[in-house]
């Protein structure tokens, strides 16, 4: 499931030879049927993964990663300056 660190992840397994596919976080909220826990999450992942139409989410590089915490930073700042 794609969520905040779902990029290092990915990256890491790829590393080791492994394939690693992100799922859109919205999809997997649709098909969980119950309240978010670990097991929930874990079961709505495996059948959103089994969809025949899933579109899975490339992920970030780690020039996009930095690039997205530089622009994050940036709006915080804008927003703290604002504030004063």
């Amino acid at each position: 499931e794609a969520c905040a660190t779902s990029n290092y992840w990915k990256q890491t397994a790829e590393k080791h030879g492994h394939e690693a596919k992100l799922i859109s976080a919205k999809l997997v909220s649709n098909i969980r049927q119950t309240q978010k826990t670990d097991a929930n999450d874990a079961l709505a992942i495996v059948q959103a993964s089994q969809l025949v139409d899933v579109q899975f989410i490339s992920g970030k590089s780690v020039a996009q990663q930095e690039l997205q915490s530089l622009l994050r930073m940036r709006e915080l700042a804008v927003k703290q300056k604002v504030a004063l």
